[in-house]
């Protein structure tokens, strides 16, 4: 397999670099921009809209309260890799959105690519020549575990420009949910922020405003160290704030779970938000689909 391509020398800082003919080529992958993928089912809000009403709903998330910390991990688990980096990773995650973006997939396949992602780094070393094939089979394990209608293996293998093949794509996932002994059902911080900004009662533009905080937060692996919930509470808080200009404060209680200092930490990470890592969640939602809030984040930030 060919090796991803990844500089240190160059400080990792751009997930494409200038060719002299000023062609972009990328660190990860092909380019898939401007290519149509037919296979995929966009997601549907009716099956969302009808899961979050269902008269189980508190029962289902009582119990997602309850099983949530038996899923972190610690945030400084990179720090036994002594063969990738944390840019790395964050240009892996930043790569690994683009291909999401592009094969339109649920929310929720995203969020659980990267946990799966950082779930394994924590239990196995990884060398930078593997690197990408293990981001790659973890959106694929996502893709089958959360879609209706799941990319096909080849696609997954073509948007590496085949420095995946499909027999590496198989094994690997074979290797990866053996080692998380199968069990995908851990929440992410949009399993909670779903609930959340519905009980809230947030229009679409705070909702996306939110949804990009919770977004970002999953390119720092110092966002572990809190539970899904409490950094679905703090996108939560900051969204009504941007979004209505709230003066509204945190409680005793929400100070008592940290969401005080995640809400800190988020922010910080809004005010530097500029790192070329971000480039693909900026352009998702800078889109008029998302209503351009990471232009607004920018003049907030």
């Amino acid at each position: 397999m060919r090796a991803l391509q990844l500089q240190e020398n160059n400080l990792y800082n751009a997930q494409s670099k200038k060719t002299s003919n000023n062609t972009v080529e990328r660190v990860f992958g092909r380019d898939i921009t401007c290519e149509n993928f037919q296979s995929v089912t966009p997601p549907s809000k009716i099956l969302k809209t009808a899961f979050l009403s269902d008269e189980y709903t508190s029962d289902i998330y009582r119990n997602l309260h309850n099983i949530e910390e038996s899923y972190m991990i610690k945030s400084d688990y990179m720090s036994h890799q002594t063969c990738i980096t944390l840019k790395m990773r964050a240009i892996l995650v930043d790569w690994l959105l683009d291909v999401h973006l592009k094969f339109k997939l649920f929310e929720e396949t995203l969020f659980l690519a990267v946990s799966i992602l950082d779930r394994y780094l924590n239990k196995a070393k990884v060398t930078k020549e593997a690197l990408q094939l293990i981001g790659i089979t973890s959106m694929f394990i996502a893709s089958k575990y959360q879609e209706i209608s799941p990319p096909e293996l080849n696609d997954f293998v073509y948007v590496t420009e085949q420095a995946c093949t499909k027999n590496e794509i198989i094994s690997t996932e074979r290797l990866i949910l053996k080692l998380l002994d199968f069990d995908l059902n851990m929440p992410t911080a949009l399993t909670f922020f779903e609930r959340y900004s519905r009980i809230c009662k947030f229009d679409d533009f705070a909702y996306y405003i939110g949804l990009f905080l919770i977004e970002i937060s999953v390119f720092e692996v110092s966002f572990l160290q809190y539970k899904p919930s409490t950094i679905a509470s703090a996108a939560v808080f900051l969204s009504k704030k941007i979004a209505k200009n709230s003066l509204s404060t945190i409680s005793k209680s929400q100070k008592a779970e940290g969401i005080s200092v995640c809400v800190q930490e988020l922010a910080n990470l809004v005010a530097n938000c500029d790192a070329s890592y971000f480039c693909s969640v900026k352009k998702k939602f800078g889109s008029e689909k998302f209503q351009s809030v990471s232009k607004v984040m920018e003049l907030v930030s």
